[in-house]
C-alpha cells in the first residue's frame, strides 16, 4: 500500500496574533480529526508558526511527500504568491522531498454556506422574517492581497453570497493591501442606503 503524503497547510503570514492563533487552532483541529495522517501548517512572511518549521518537523519524522493546501484565494503556483516562493525554498532545502499543490479556497459552495450561517447568527436567534435579510447589507471583508486575482475572488464570493439569499446587498472591503478599506466600505454601504450592516470577515479570527 502506498503511503499517503503528509498534509501541509500553507497560510499567508500575519502580525495579527488573533489570526495567527486561529490558523494554529485550525491546523491542530485538522490533525485531531485525521490522527493517521501527518498534518502540519505554517505561515509565510511575518507571524508564527513559520512554514519552514512545519516542513522541517515533518521531514524530521520521515516525510518525503507533501500535499500542500493553500489557505489562499489564488493558485499557490502563482509567480507572485509568497507561498509559492517559500515552498520553492523548501524544495531546495529538502532535495528529497516532493510537493504537490491543492486548489486554493475560492468561493466554494461549502464556504458560502458557512458564511451564510454566520450571517444568520449575527442577525440573532429565534424565528426571523424575510424582512430581516431584506433590510440587511453585508460588508464582506477579505484579508487583502497584492494579487488582483486574490481580491477578485473576494468580489466573486460577495456576488455569489448575494444571489438568491434575500440580502439588500453585499459589498466588499479589505483589511489591508487593497482598496476599499473597511471604513470606506462602510461609507459605501451607508451611501447606498443600508438600514443595517453586518461586517463579515471571509476568514474567522478568535474573539
Amino acid at each position: 500500500m502506498t503511503t499517503p503524503p503528509a498534509l501541509l497547510i500553507a497560510g499567508i503570514g500575519t502580525r495579527d496574533e488573533r489570526r495567527a492563533g486561529a490558523f494554529q487552532d485550525f491546523v491542530r483541529e485538522l490533525g485531531a480529526q485525521h490522527p493517521d495522517l501527518p498534518v502540519a501548517g505554517g505561515l509565510t512572511g511575518p507571524g508564527a508558526p513559520p512554514l519552514s518549521d512545519a516542513v522541517a518537523r515533518l521531514v524530521g519524522e520521515g516525510v518525503t511527500r507533501f500535499a500542500v493546501v493553500p489557505l489562499s484565494l489564488v493558485p499557490v503556483e502563482h509567480p507572485r504568491d509568497g507561498v509559492a516562493a517559500a515552498l520553492a525554498q523548501e524544495a531546495e532545502r529538502h532535495a528529497d522531498a516532493s510537493f504537490v499543490f491543492g486548489r486554493p479556497l475560492g468561493p466554494d459552495p461549502r464556504l458560502l454556506r458557512v458564511l451564510e450561517r454566520r450571517l444568520d447568527e449575527a442577525l440573532g436567534g429565534g424565528r426571523r422574517s424575510p424582512s430581516d435579510r431584506s433590510r440587511t447589507t453585508v460588508l464582506l471583508v477579505g484579508d487583502g492581497s497584492p494579487l488582483p486575482e486574490g481580491n477578485a475572488e473576494v468580489h466573486r464570493a460577495a456576488r455569489l453570497l448575494w444571489e438568491g439569499r434575500g440580502f439588500a446587498g453585499v459589498e466588499t472591503a479589505f483589511a489591508s493591501l487593497a482598496a476599499p478599506d473597511v471604513p470606506s466600505g462602510l461609507d459605501r454601504c451607508v451611501r447606498l442606503g443600508a438600514q443595517r450592516i453586518v461586517v463579515l470577515p471571509v476568514f474567522p479570527v478568535r474573539r
